[in-house]
């Protein structure tokens, strides 16, 4: 297991993608506690783009099946990285 802490250096926003419209998408995710958190499928998903633009840039270090085994192949695959809720 590697725990990670994620430092904010500006005003972030997690939305919900439940709001009312366009006007009502600022809904906060919020734990059981009421305090906001990160999916850690939202985690997962931020550091597999990463990996594919290194993939892209630097081949030689890290390679698509590399990926793959980590992160899965699609959003319907488990890969052996798992993350957990980012919490507060």
């Amino acid at each position: 297991m590697i725990q990670y802490k994620i430092e904010f250096l500006s005003e972030w926003h997690i939305g919900s993608g439940l709001g009312a419209g366009a006007a009502a998408d600022a809904t906060v995710l919020l734990d059981t506690n009421k305090m906001p958190y990160i999916p850690g499928k939202t985690i997962k998903g931020l550091l597999k783009d990463t990996m594919k633009d290194i993939e892209e840039v630097q081949p030689n270090q890290i390679s698509a099946d590399d990926i793959k085994a980590l992160f899965g192949l699609e959003s319907n695959s488990r890969g052996v990285a798992i993350f957990s809720d980012c919490t507060l």
